[in-house]
């Protein structure tokens, strides 16, 4: 039973970061390109923090409180958190 669960949270977790990938393609590449310049993601920041971030603007980056639910916004954050550092 553990085993299934465990399957199924995997493939889970791979549905949101594909879904994450799509939206950010969709949506963030024109300024932060599909290699995540800009993006640079502090690892102790809390996902409420990024998301308050992505939904008010910031530095230029205009506000997306219309277009995203929290839901899928955690799962584009969690995709950026797979993109390599930028220098």
């Amino acid at each position: 039973m553990y085993f299934l669960m465990l399957i199924s949270a995997v493939c889970f977790a791979s549905e949101d970061l594909d879904r994450g990938k799509r939206l950010y393609d969709a949506y963030c590449t024109t300024c932060h390109t599909k290699e995540g310049k800009v993006v640079n993601l502090p690892e102790d920041r809390e996902i409420s923090d990024m998301i308050k971030v992505i939904r008010s603007g910031n530095s230029g980056m205009p506000t997306y409180s219309w277009l995203f639910e929290d839901s899928d916004l955690e799962k584009i954050i969690n995709y950026m958190k797979t993109l390599p550092k930028q220098d």
